[in-house]
């Protein structure tokens, strides 16, 4: 007997998710082919008059760029998307990353500066090396964990839907990689003779940089309002999904009910529509968790649940799901975590005022 109690899930969502190969873990890290994942969704690079521009990030800030002829910069950066993928696959270790990472450096400060350059000249590329690195590390965890929520949206995906995923496999394996990088970048600095110290990103607002949680949703992108909490540590083997329903007939509108008053006073109303989720219908979205504890028991609850156009369609996912359970301690984390994901429709914060769109949490995502 499962040890969580729930709401019965739907049968289809729960037989698709265990026939998915993806979802057979192999160490820690899941497995996605390569062609799979799009390198370059989150960040370009762009050269003007030779040298490269600073590179613009989603959150409205800027942050230093590798040094070097473009072609220095290209060799470096196809090397550090080598090792992320190598080490999200699980054919490099955290101790093999953090020799790439040394190995890498020590030829691209030897590229970069000139013989004989001050330890502050180079304490300069290397801090622009470790940004970049830490970078790519975080946008392919991201996309890789993007690439693997594909499989569950029902129906075709089309502007008027929206989805999300989360799996914490992602989080923790980032974790391990941005670790084995900073080592590496410590030991450089202590071998070359000069300081390093982690920027800090949450406070410069560079998401992109800071961790799984801030890449994921970077909340400077009103579309990407999914975490209010970046710091907020997932439960292991946790999944979370969701996605909202629509169609290309944007402009079609269907009753979702109809009142009939009778002579005597008396009203029946006649409903057209129920909560069941439809992926052709915009007012209708369907969110499910996964959880496996440590003992290998799986747990799986679900909603079906339905948006009415209004500032009531901001939703923190535990306002809909809610894990029970004899470990009380256990539900207590699970249910912390899934009270720092919310969902809601596609365009809500576009729709809604700055001055009102955070009312109903009290959130601030001004992080």
């Amino acid at each position: 007997m499962n040890v969580f109690s729930a709401g019965k899930s739907p049968a289809w969502i729960y037989d698709r998710i265990n026939s998915k190969d993806v979802l057979k873990t192999e160490g820690m890290v899941k497995r996605t082919s390569a062609d799979q994942i799009q390198m370059d969704r989150f960040v370009r690079y762009e050269d003007t008059k030779g040298s490269i521009q600073e590179e613009k990030l989603l959150t409205g800030t800027s942050a230093p760029v590798l040094e070097g002829n473009r072609a220095v910069r290209d060799s470096v950066l196809t090397e550090m998307e080598r090792c992320a993928n190598q080490f999200f696959d699980g054919s490099l270790s955290e101790d093999d990353l953090q020799a790439e990472y040394e190995c890498l450096l020590g030829d691209y400060l030897n590229q970069v500066c000139e013989s004989g350059a001050s330890a502050e000249s180079q304490k300069v590329a290397a801090d622009k090396f470790y940004n970049t690195f830490r970078q790519k590390l975080l946008n392919v965890a991201v996309q890789r964990n993007n690439a693997e929520g594909e499989q569950y949206i029902t129906g075709e995906m089309n502007s008027q839907r929206s989805w999300k995923y989360y799996n914490s496999d992602y989080y923790y394996a980032s974790e391990k990689a941005i670790a084995a990088i900073t080592d590496g970048a410590e030991s450089a600095a202590q071998e070359r003779g000069f300081s390093f110290e982690v920027p800090d990103y949450k406070a410069e607002g560079l998401n992109l940089y800071y961790n799984f949680n801030s890449a994921w949703s970077n909340n400077f992108d009103t579309s990407q309002q999914y975490i209010t909490d970046y710091d907020a540590v997932p439960p292991e083997n946790f999944e979370w999904f969701f996605e909202q329903g629509g169609n290309r007939n944007h402009g079609v509108l269907t009753m979702d009910s109809l009142t009939i008053r009778n002579p005597d006073g008396t009203e029946e109303v006649i409903k057209y529509k129920t909560d069941e989720f439809d992926p052709t219908d915009p007012t209708k979205g369907t969110t499910w968790v996964r959880y496996k504890d440590a003992d290998g028991k799986e747990a799986f609850i679900s909603k079906d649940f339905r948006f009415n156009g209004s500032r009531d369609d901001l939703f923190t996912v535990s306002d809909l799901l809610k894990f029970t359970t004899q470990d009380s301690e256990q539900a207590d984390k699970l249910n912390d975590f899934l009270n720092t994901l919310q969902l809601y429709s596609n365009g809500y914060f576009q729709r809604h005022s700055t001055d009102s769109m955070y009312g109903r949490r009290g959130v601030d995502f001004k992080v």
